[in-house]
């Protein structure tokens, strides 16, 4: 898996922009690790960081709306964010 890489300031303002965003949510959607792998995230991290970070931040976790399977499938989600998240490595700015 590639390293992503991004500005410092670029991760926090993303980070700014995911802590306004209203949790009260309705649709429980959410990519799957397979969909997010196939749109090639860690080369395009500028256009995906700001879905990465909330969903690291496993904004469904009090929810009791999915099936057992779906919650298996987004724990795998929240998971596949993590850990591309706390891989980042910060380029020059």
């Amino acid at each position: 898996m590639r390293t992503p890489s991004i500005k410092e300031s670029q991760f926090y303002d993303a980070c700014t922009a995911v802590d306004e965003i209203s949790t009260d949510v309705t649709n429980l959607y959410f990519p799957t690790v397979e969909e997010l792998k196939s749109h090639n995230v860690t080369r395009h991290m500028n256009k995906y960081l700001y879905l990465l970070i909330y969903y690291a931040g496993d904004p469904y976790k009090d929810s009791d709306a999915f099936s057992e399977e779906e919650y298996s499938e987004y724990r795998r989600t929240v998971e596949y964010a993590n850990n591309l998240i706390e891989n980042i490595k910060f380029a020059d700015e």
